[in-house]
Formats: structure tokens, sequence, C-alpha cells
């Protein structure tokens, strides 16, 4: 049986492993660190008819969403999202019964996309609808029904041909009770 050197004998396996020229890196690597700033907070709000303009051209950036006249959102909640001071985002809804709520309209300018102005949209309307909430989307929207799914949402119904003039059908989503 072999006895373990000893640190003190300078015969260590790190102090071995230190004069071998095979277990050294041939230059050094030096790696910089820079922290990275930190994007400013989103802020949600509710949205005032000052702010439709502002989400006329979000909808427009946003082929997936719903492209209503500029008036149809005085009839439903809305929320605007601000990233950097900027309109980033929006999301319509409305509370269809005590117990139920649904979005209506959702959508991200390319800009700020997959930087969480969607999921902070859906937790404002978390936070404000009472009961169960509802959507639909198009079922070839991956990227929205990824998200969806991803913020717990569940597939709870399908509707044949329901968007592009009978063309493409939606998934009916469901978050809560």
């Amino acid at each position: 049986m072999k006895a373990k050197p000893s640190a003190a004998s300078g015969t260590s396996r790190r102090a071995a492993l230190a004069r071998n020229p095979r277990t050294q890196p041939k230059q050094a690597v030096k790696v910089k660190t820079q922290a990275l700033p930190l994007p400013e907070a989103i802020v949600i709000r509710v949205a005032s008819e000052s702010d439709f303009p502002a989400i006329a051209r979000l909808q427009q950036q946003c082929p997936d969403a719903a492209q209503w006249p500029l008036g149809d959102y005085s009839g439903c909640n809305t929320f605007l999202a601000l990233l950097e001071k900027t309109p980033a985002g929006f999301c319509a809804w409305r509370q269809t019964a005590p117990d139920e709520a649904e979005l209506l309209n959702l959508g991200v300018a390319p800009a700020f996309r997959r930087r969480g102005v969607a999921r902070a949209l859906l937790e404002a309307l978390r936070n404000t609808a009472s009961g169960a909430l509802f959507l639909e989307v198009a079922e070839n929207n991956h990227g929205a029904i990824a998200l969806y799914t991803a913020a717990g949402w569940t597939p709870a119904g399908y509707r044949p041909g329901y968007y592009h003039h009978g063309t493409v059908n939606a998934v009916v989503m469901k978050k809560g009770s």
C-alpha cells in the first residue's frame, strides 16, 4: 500500500500537477467580466384614452395581435406596459362575470420582446381580474401558446375556424379556478 505524500514534503498531487507542463495552459486567458446594465423596471398602468394612439402603433407592430379599431379599446380594461419610459406592450381584457375574466388582446413591440413585458402584463391581469381567466389564441401562434403555457395557462377548448375568416382555429386557454 502506498503512503500518501504529505503536503509538507512538497510531493502532494497538487504540487506534482503544478510542475507538469502538460497540465498547465499554454497561454493565460483573461476573461473580462463586465456587469451588464439591468433594464429599467417594467411599469404597468391602466391605459387612458390618451394612450390609444400608442396602443394603435404597438398593435400595428404585432401582426398576431387582433387588429382592432382604435375606439374599441374604450369598451374594455386596458393595461399599457412601459419599458425605459417607452410604450412596449398592452393587453385588453374584460370581467365577464364576477368569477370570470377574458384576455381579449395582447401585443408587445418586437424591440421589447423576450424582456418580460408580456409576463408582466399577464401578471397585472392576474392580480386585477377576479376568478378564472380565459383567452383564445390562434393554434399556429406557437410563441404565444408557449408564453401562456409557461405562465400557467392550460388548454380548455377549441374553436374551429375562429380566426382569419374561418381559416385558422383557436385554442381556448384557461388560468385559475
